[in-house]
């Protein structure tokens, strides 16, 4: 590490640092499978393996995968909208738990690559637990959140359109919001019956896998965030106690980005592991039916990871730079809650 840590990292160095993050997380997905076996299937990136191969053979995969009533990782339905199944098509060609294993390699490359944006501070966050997690469970949580800091990746925010809203909220970016709203509107011209289809699949598991954590128990604290809307990580953690997500560490991962400096990269990577560590505590290690166990980690993750996220956040000034006409509408704010542009 350089003593700047916020100095320009060279491109050449960038890429193989992060080549070297991808080598890593495919190995350790793959020695999880290893020690699974089939019985993991793809894991969590089974549904996205099975809507590319339905999408190569013609299908529907709202309802191929609906189509299977047995336990995860087929029973849920297809919750994804169209074109993460589209982005995923080229992963159908291959055995499962190789393609999960490519795609999440992939999937750390680009996140570490997106870390360094702006210096190597943020690189600690490698070593958090919503990372470790989102790996482990083969999601496209951590290529999402990648688009977070680099706005031009905002076509892939439908990959997982809950996640890719709070991105919208954080970047406060054209360039961001057009990419996915484009993506989103030429899959609808060319297959116009997927938003139904998706509607219905949905409603099938309301409430059962997904939680708001606005609405949990002493979540409504989180609208407060609203008072800092000029910093980018308070509009995201405002977002993302609006957005229903996964009570299982790896939806979080975008709170991690609240930090503003290696120090911080540090203390924020470490403290995501007392959410987990508290949760095997509490729950244990025996398995549970996914819903019961989202449900019990509604409280662990609103108090371990919101609450230290909106105290954090409120310590801040309410200063950022916000798009013009959002400074326009700001004038109309009462003068507390203004702010400050820089």
């Amino acid at each position: 590490m350089p003593p700047n840590l916020h100095q320009p990292v060279p491109i050449l160095r960038r890429v193989a640092i992060s080549v070297a993050a991808g080598l890593v997380a495919s190995l350790l997905i793959a020695l999880r499978f290893r020690s699974g076996g089939a019985y993991l299937y793809a894991l969590d990136f089974t549904p996205h393996w099975r809507a590319a191969d339905a999408m190569i053979r013609g299908y529907s995969p709202y309802v191929v995968i609906n189509a299977f009533s047995s336990a995860y990782p087929f029973g849920a339905g297809y919750l994804y909208v169209l074109p993460a199944a589209v982005f995923l098509m080229p992963f159908g060609y291959l055995p499962p738990q190789i393609a999960a294993t490519i795609f999440e390699g992939i999937a750390i490359a680009v996140f570490a690559y997106a870390l360094m944006r702006d210096g190597y501070w943020r690189l600690p966050l490698l070593g958090s637990a919503p990372l470790y997690y989102g790996l482990v469970s083969g999601q496209t949580v951590p290529l999402v959140t990648a688009a977070f800091l680099l706005p031009w990746l905002g076509w892939l925010a439908p990959m997982k359109h809950t996640i890719g809203l709070a991105g919208a909220a954080f970047t406060l970016s054209k360039r961001y919001v057009l990419g996915a709203a484009a993506i989103m509107l030429v899959s609808v011209l060319i297959w116009p019956w997927w938003p139904a289809q998706w509607w219905a699949e949905r409603l099938d598991v309301f409430e059962k896998y997904y939680q708001i954590p606005l609405l949990l128990t002493g979540g409504v604290v989180l609208v407060a965030a609203v008072l800092r809307w000029r910093r980018p990580e308070a509009r995201t953690l405002l977002a993302m106690g609006c957005l229903p997500q996964t009570m299982f560490y790896y939806d979080q991962l975008p709170l991690t980005l609240i930090a503003r400096n290696y120090r911080e990269a540090v203390w924020v990577a470490a403290g995501s592991w007392i959410g987990p560590l508290l949760g095997v505590l509490l729950i244990g290690v025996a398995p549970v039916p996914r819903a019961d166990l989202f449900r019990r980690n509604s409280a662990i993750i609103l108090f371990c990871c919101y609450l230290p996220s909106l105290i954090v956040v409120l310590t801040r000034p309410n200063a950022g730079r916000v798009p013009a006409w959002i400074e326009r509408v700001a004038r109309h704010l009462p003068r507390r809650l203004q702010g400050e542009s820089f």
